[in-house]
């Protein structure tokens, strides 16, 4: 009887590490791959550092970089992304300001197509929204702007809302996460200029301050969409 109770004992002792092992192991394979974030953009982009965003927030889980292209069309950076040995699991798409207003039916007709690109690749596509200008200063800044107003003409900040707006539309029909950068760094709802205590002082491009705030938004981001969340 002893015998048996020691047989039965050792084989129950047996089936609870061999399920901790494999509750082990499979912790394990969770936290070994990171998930992979590549961000395809241009200046705001590579100013952000992106790669270093864990160091500065404390997120985990995520491979982050930027992959810089100085042009609106971004295909031949997603193209050779999607050829790489290790496609990247989250591809995110961001504009800068330079490019508006050009034309927005072709931007539109370029940012589907991208869409496609890295849904078929089985790759999950990210849009983010063009940060906003700075105010124009200046009495001559302003007439600027009025003038191509009066003469019918859209200025780049009206590309830029006409472009974000499409893209908040977009993202939402088609149901892809969409990171809101605009919304982070505009003045209020109403008036999409870029905050002041975020420019860096040629209205285009960011200070420190305004990458700290791209930084908390986009670790809530990542950490509140469920698509882009890791298994941590």
């Amino acid at each position: 009887m002893t015998t048996h109770l020691t047989r039965g004992l050792v084989a129950l002792a047996f089936m609870v590490l061999s399920v901790a092992g494999a509750g082990g192991a499979d912790a394990a394979n969770r936290t070994a791959a990171p998930k992979t974030v590549v961000l395809v953009g241009a200046s705001i982009g590579e100013g952000w550092k992106i790669e270093r965003l864990a160091e500065r927030t404390g997120l985990e889980g995520y491979a982050l970089r930027h992959v810089a292209l100085y042009e609106f069309d971004k295909t031949p950076a997603i193209e050779a992304l999607l050829r790489s040995a290790q496609k990247p699991d989250v591809v995110m798409i961001k504009e800068c300001s330079t490019y508006f207003p050009g034309d927005l039916v072709e931007y539109r007709r370029k940012v589907a197509v991208w869409v496609r690109m890295l849904r078929e690749a089985g790759v999950q596509p990210v849009l983010v929204t063009t940060a906003p200008l700075g105010a124009p200063e200046g009495a001559v800044e302003r007439g600027k702007s009025g003038l191509k107003r009066l003469l019918g003409r859209d200025s780049a900040a009206d590309g830029i809302a006409a472009f974000n707006d499409w893209m908040k539309a977009y993202a939402e029909r088609e149901r892809i996460p969409l990171f809101d950068l605009e919304a982070v760094l505009r003045r209020g709802a109403g008036e999409r200029w870029m905050k002041p205590e975020y420019d860096s002082g040629d209205r285009v491009h960011l200070n420190a301050a305004g990458y700290r705030a791209m930084d908390r938004a986009f670790a809530q981001f990542l950490s509140g969409t469920p698509a882009l969340r890791t298994e941590r």
